[in-house]
């Protein structure tokens, strides 16, 4: 047991000291302007999903990423 939690421990440092290198030398996140394009379009060239739109897909009002919403919202009544 203690091999094991000696284990985790260790992969938990080196994970974290990695992750801060990284964070540091380019950073962890995209561009929203990317993400709503698509990271398979904007990193890769390619796209995933044939002539559709991962949004598109899963349908209006969805949110990618942290507060990223596809649509508008509905106008307001009165």
């Amino acid at each position: 047991a203690l091999a094991v939690l000696a284990a985790v421990a260790l992969a938990g440092v080196g994970t974290a000291v990695i992750l801060l290198v990284v964070r540091a030398v380019f950073g962890v996140r995209a561009e929203v302007r990317d993400e709503i394009a698509g990271l398979d379009l904007t990193e890769h060239g390619e796209e995933a999903y044939l002539g559709g739109d991962l949004g598109g897909l899963a349908g209006p009002g969805v949110a990618i990423g942290e507060g990223v919403v596809l649509s508008t919202p509905p106008p307001a009544l009165g």
